[in-house]
């Protein structure tokens, strides 16, 4: 850009400059620029809500089968003591207990799959049941 186009006269210094003046279509073109940079930030910003959803239903997920498991292992617990509760020798007599919480296993499987699958094993068991030495 020669210094006439910039704004100066032949005589003065560039520390001395004047403001130059805006081209026609310099106000449109930031417009454009800014409008654009408008556009991209509310992309991102959609971007970044969808993402922010889709973790949250992921979190949500997780939540569920973690009251789920919890549920059922108290569920296991109780049936636990009821059979134990049961032992020769007490006299108690918890067998519609027992098939109160076996019917509450049994439905609470048909509806989530089996329970107690391979993702409740220990992380540190082998896998064909026999002990590593």
């Amino acid at each position: 850009m020669s210094r006439k186009e910039r704004g100066w006269t032949s005589g003065e210094s560039p520390a001395r400059r004047p403001v130059p003046t805006v081209p026609a279509g310099a106000a449109s073109l930031e417009r454009w620029d800014a409008m654009a940079l408008i556009d991209k930030v509310k992309a991102q910003a959609a971007q970044l809500a969808q993402k922010a959803q889709e973790a949250g239903k992921a979190g949500q997920a997780k939540l569920e089968d973690v009251q789920l498991k919890r549920k059922v292992d108290g569920l296991y617990r109780e049936l636990g003591a009821a059979v134990y509760g049961q032992r020769p020798g007490t006299g108690v007599d918890n067998s519609a207990e027992v098939d109160r919480l076996v019917g509450e296993l049994a439905a609470i499987e048909a509806e989530n799959g089996p329970l107690g699958g391979a993702d409740d094993a220990a992380p540190d068991a082998p896998e064909d049941g026999t002990a590593s030495s």
